[in-house]
């Protein structure tokens, strides 16, 4: 076995760059973010070669995979954390895109979402596409579109809260359909 320094750790990184590149884009929440997961990904990596975790007679390609989509789902976790429920949704739809994969639980939910960010007005919708799906900060929106940094800001809470009326309006519908549903009760057909 060779030996193990930072050099060697750092080469053999190296060779993964690219890959690990595409993965961060594939599961970081925020495009600006792609780097700062590699990064630390990288950090991890070292960290645990130098205390003798990993096993570098094999491919390590799946093992730096995993490692970066973990350290992006962390930061997914993170960013969750401390977001109001509408945003959580939001942010649950973006990650489920990334993983291809909803929760059976979420499913209406999401639907809802959907509905309900199709049915805004196309300058709001452009407002969430900027801000939650391509990463961009309300203050470099704001620069862009040569707007005071405080409206930007107001703009996304209302269409945050627009949203959140939105799905809990169609959230109660389906329940009043389904509590006024009752199949033992229903007409039976006649043959």
């Amino acid at each position: 076995m060779q030996e193990i320094n930072v050099e060697t750790i750092t080469s053999l990184f190296q060779l993964h760059y690219g890959l690990l590149l595409g993965v961060a884009r594939r599961y970081a929440p925020a495009p600006d973010l792609v780097h700062d997961i590699v990064q630390q990904a990288f950090v991890d990596f070292v960290d645990d070669a130098l205390k003798g975790k990993r096993d570098f007679s094999r491919d390590i390609s799946p093992l730096l995979y995993r490692i970066v989509k973990n350290r992006a789902i962390k930061h997914w976790a993170e960013r969750r954390k401390n977001m109001p429920e509408t945003l959580q949704k939001i942010a649950q739809r973006l990650s489920a895109d990334a993983n291809d994969d909803v929760p059976e639980h979420w499913q209406d939910e999401v639907r809802y979402l959907e509905e309900c960010v199709r049915s805004l007005p196309e300058s709001s919708r452009r407002l969430i596409e900027q801000h939650y799906r391509q990463g961009i900060s309300m203050e470099e929106m704001a620069r862009r579109g040569r707007r005071n940094p405080a409206a930007v800001r107001q703009a996304i809470c209302r269409i945050r809260l627009r949203l959140k009326g939105c799905i809990e309006k169609k959230r109660n519908r389906n329940d009043d359909f389904s509590a006024g549903f009752d199949m033992e009760n229903t007409p039976k057909e006649r043959s």
